[in-house]
């Protein structure tokens, strides 16, 4: 599965919603309600599903769906 389908999924599984529901310009914490507890458990299952490990100092709550899909590409190992 491509990262950013997998990101968008994990995303939807975590929040309650379906991946349809998860819009590329739709921001993290003001739009779907992501806090630093929400996103650890985000970034824990990405590392296990995923294999990316992002490091919580680069994401930002203030991004956009699309700027933390592209910041877990760039930590690919792919």
């Amino acid at each position: 599965m491509e990262i950013r389908n997998q990101v968008k999924s994990i995303l939807a599984e975590k929040l309650g919603l379906e991946v349809t529901d998860i819009e590329d310009q739709s921001f993290l914490e003001e739009d779907l309600g992501i806090n630093a507890i929400i996103m650890t458990d985000i970034l824990n299952t990405i590392k296990e599903k995923a294999y990316v490990e992002v490091p919580e100092e680069e994401v930002r709550l203030n991004q956009t769906v699309e700027q933390f899909v592209n910041l877990v590409e760039e930590n690919s190992p792919e």
